[in-house]
């Protein structure tokens, strides 16, 4: 509805419904919609290939732009502020045509609706403020899929979005290896929505995992990127970066079980004394890390509420995503885009997550085991890893207002504890 209600647009503006819908009941509800708003416009397809990437793709072949044209894709659950598109407009009407790619800023929509959402979406912020900006002035700038803009010429000259899950993020970069540019947007801000609960999560990072594994194997076939010599070394090292945590994640978690086995095992490393600068070194990255975070919020118990969750929200979810990754870099993506909102899309996620809650508690009691054999103070890394992944099966509770609720996002708190716990015995351990 925010589309509807944007001011000032002019003549020369078409709003567009893509539909894919497989569902008779929400084809309905569009067409219902379409009705009731006779300025919005229809484009209908009659199956799902390609899914997002294929859907825009079969839109704007209909639609044919000019190469001149502009095109914004705003998700069903966005709100655009109300002068969004004209001051977009503003922003883009003097862009060179090198630049293909405007990306917006994003907020948090408020009120959060569920206890997940309260602690946790302090990360939208977190990535649109900070991180986004810095990137435009020093790195790679991504199109995202929202909050941002395309030009029609751009995407022609691409010959599409590619297919593949993370669309959007490959299409950037081909642009780049075309020599567009894509330029930070920071006139106004999209509000979106944070993953409601523990399975949302799950299924969102799942896609994005094997999105970004399915991403390396298209990056092997897209090589003028690495060999472009109009891409800055930073853009190619930051490109990759972006991808990094999701690469990260399955050597993480192999570290964690590869150091406590060899610790429990190995004469000279138990105990363990630690090098005089290692502690500094620990204590340098921490506080890097969190100095990030009052540009999100100012107030303090809620950082410390993100950062105590989050830690353990994620690293519960680090093994199914580890493997998401993998399977996603060997076989390639096999998840729906929508990250699983319609009923087909989500039996994949929904089998994948109950393994999950069999496989993680195991991974999370040989990782107290090979803590408890290691004489070192990273027993407590593997220790708040181990209670991490203890704590998947209870990960739904985490939005539930009763006692059980509670007493869910109190331990949720522990594994942080076991990371502090972890920089004090540092200190305690190291030589001189």
């Amino acid at each position: 509805m925010s589309c509807l209600s944007q001011t000032d647009l002019g003549k020369g503006h078409r709003l567009i419904i893509c539909d894919d819908s497989e569902s008779e009941e929400e084809k309905s509800r569009v067409d219902s919609f379409c009705k009731e708003h006779p300025t919005v416009e229809l484009i209908r397809r009659g199956d799902r290939a390609g899914y997002k990437a294929g859907n825009i793709n079969h839109a704007l072949g209909v639609i044919e732009p000019a190469s001149d044209d502009w095109i914004v894709i705003v998700d069903a659950d966005e709100l655009l502020d109300p002068a969004h598109l004209w001051s977009l407009g503003c922003f883009i009407h003097d862009l060179p045509e090198s630049v293909g790619i405007v990306q917006g800023l994003s907020d948090r929509r408020l009120p959060a609706q569920t206890r997940l959402q309260e602690c946790l979406s302090l990360e939208i912020p977190l990535c649109f403020r900070t991180v986004l900006p810095s990137r435009g002035r020093f790195g790679f700038v991504p199109y995202l899929g929202h909050a941002g803009a395309f030009r029609a010429g751009a995407w022609k000259a691409a010959g599409g979005f590619p297919a593949v899950v993370s669309e959007d993020y490959a299409f950037a970069i081909r642009l780049r290896s075309l020599g567009f540019q894509g330029v930070v947007w920071q006139g106004s801000t999209v509000r979106e929505s944070y993953p409601n609960s523990f399975k949302a999560l799950f299924r969102r990072l799942s896609k994005f995992s094997s999105g970004t594994g399915e991403l390396f194997r298209y990056l092997k076939k897209e090589a003028t990127f690495s060999r472009s010599g109009v891409i800055t070394a930073s853009e190619k090292f930051d490109a990759l970066m972006q991808l990094g945590i999701y690469v990260i994640n399955p050597i993480a978690l192999l570290n964690v079980f590869v150091f406590g086995w060899l610790s429990g095992r190995s004469e000279w490393m138990n105990p363990i004394l630690v090098p005089p600068l290692l502690p500094y070194l620990f204590l340098t990255l921490t506080l890097w890390a969190v100095s990030f975070l009052p540009t999100g919020s100012p107030r303090f118990g809620e950082i410390f509420r993100y950062w105590s969750t989050a830690s353990t929200v994620y690293l519960s979810l680090s093994p199914a995503v580890a493997f998401a990754f993998v399977r996603g870099l060997i076989k390639g993506a096999r998840f729906d885009p929508t990250h699983g909102r319609t009923s087909n899309a989500a039996s994949l996620p929904a089998r994948e997550f109950r393994l999950a809650m069999i496989f993680t508690p195991i991974l999370g009691i040989g990782a107290l085991l090979l803590g408890s054999t290691c004489d070192s103070p990273f027993r407590w890394v593997i220790a708040g890893h181990g209670i991490s992944y203890l704590l998947f099966p209870i990960g739904p509770l985490f939005n539930r207002e009763d006692f059980l609720g509670s007493i869910c996002r109190g331990l949720f708190v522990i594994p942080t504890v076991c990371f502090i716990l972890a920089l004090v015995a540092l200190y305690s351990q190291t030589w001189y």
